[in-house]
C-alpha cells in the first residue's frame, strides 16, 4: 500500500539524466509501435467497440441499455446530445476515457522530444497518433456513455442523492470496461518506462481477467452449494455464470476469430477451431500467458 500512496502521489518523480534519456528513447519507439499497429486499425475498433458494447448490455441490461443507446442516436438529436453532454460533464470516469486512449499511443508525456526544439515532424506526429486514438476512443464512449446514464438514471429513481448516483454510475463504467485512473492502475502500470513498455495494453486486458477471474470464483461458491445439498440455491447461480460466460469468453474469442482468424484455422474443424478460439481468448487476458 505504501508504494502504491508513493505511485498516486507522485514522489518518485527524480530520474537520473541517463535514465531520462533512455526512458525518453524508449517512450519514443514505443508510441511508434503502438500508433502504427492500433492507430487508425478498423481491427481494433471492431474487436474493442464490440467487446465493451456486450459487457455492458451483460451488466446493465438490454432493455435499458438500448433504451438510453437509442436515445443518443435519435435524429431529433436534442435529448441525446444533452444526455450525452450531461454524462460526460458530471462523470470524471467518462471525462479520462477518450483521453486514456490518447495516451495509450502518444504516452502521457507528450512533450517528448528527442531532438532538443520542437520542429514540424513533432506536431504532425503528435497529431496523427492523436487521430489515430480517436476512433478506438469514439467506439468505446459509444457504449460506456449509455452505461452511466442506465446506472444514474436507476439511482436517482431509487432516491439517492446526486453525488451517490454519479459514483454509482462512475463504479457501473469501471465494472464493464476497466479504469483508466492512476489510483486504480497495477503497480507496474505505474512505474517507469520500462513498465510503461510492456503493458501499454494491460487495461482492457486486465480487466477480462478480472471478469473472468469472477467468473470462476463464482462457480466454485455455486459448487459449494451444490454439495452442502442446496441445489435450488446453487440453480440460482447459473443464469448469472452462463451471462458472465457468454460475455467475457465466447462472445470476446468470436469477436477475435471473425476479425482475425488465427493461422490455419481453415484447416481444423469446427470443434477444434472452437476450442482454439475459447484457449486463446482467455489464455490473451491471463497475466503471463498473454506477455508470452
Amino acid at each position: 500500500f505504501v508504494p502504491f500512496l508513493r505511485d498516486v502521489a507522485n514522489s518518485p518523480n527524480f530520474t537520473s539524466f541517463a535514465e531520462k534519456t533512455g526512458n525518453e528513447a524508449m517512450e519514443f519507439f514505443r508510441q511508434n509501435m503502438i500508433s502504427t499497429l492500433i492507430g487508425l486499425n478498423p481491427g481494433t475498433v471492431m474487436k474493442h467497440g464490440t467487446t465493451a458494447l456486450f459487457n455492458s448490455l451483460q451488466q446493465m441490461g438490454w432493455r435499458d441499455f438500448a433504451s438510453e443507446f437509442a436515445q443518443l442516436m435519435r435524429e431529433d438529436s436534442s435529448t441525446g446530445r444533452s444526455n450525452w453532454n450531461m454524462a460526460l460533464s458530471k462523470s470524471e470516469e467518462l471525462q479520462r476515457r477518450m483521453r486514456n486512449f490518447v495516451e495509450i499511443i502518444r504516452g502521457q508525456g507528450s512533450e517528448i522530444n528527442l531532438r532538443g526544439g520542437r520542429t514540424t515532424f513533432d506536431t504532425m506526429r503528435e497529431f496523427v497518433m492523436q487521430l489515430g486514438a480517436t476512433p478506438v476512443a469514439v467506439s468505446d464512449l459509444l457504449s460506456s456513455v449509455p452505461t452511466w446514464l442506465v446506472a444514474y438514471k436507476r439511482a436517482r429513481m431509487a432516491g439517492e442523492t446526486e453525488g451517490f448516483s454519479v459514483n454509482k454510475a462512475d463504479l457501473a463504467v469501471r465494472q464493464t470496461h476497466g479504469s483508466s485512473v492512476m489510483s486504480n492502475k497495477p503497480s507496474i502500470m505505474r512505474t517507469n518506462a520500462f513498465g510503461a513498455l510492456y503493458t501499454s495494453l494491460y487495461g482492457f486486458f486486465s480487466h477480462m481477467f478480472q471478469k473472468q477471474y469472477e467468473m470462476a470464483w463464482k462457480a466454485k461458491d455455486a459448487m459449494g452449494l451444490a454439495k452442502q445439498g442446496e441445489y435450488a440455491e446453487a440453480a440460482k447461480r447459473i443464469p448469472e455464470l452462463a451471462s458472465l460466460f457468454v460475455s467475457y469468453v465466447v462472445i470476446p474469442a468470436l469477436i477475435e476469430e471473425l476479425v482475425t482468424p488465427y493461422s490455419n484455422s481453415e484447416r481444423d474443424s469446427w470443434g477444434k477451431k472452437v476450442a482454439k478460439s475459447l484457449i486463446f481468448g482467455v489464455g490473451s487476458s491471463t497475466i503471463g500467458i498473454r506477455d508470452f
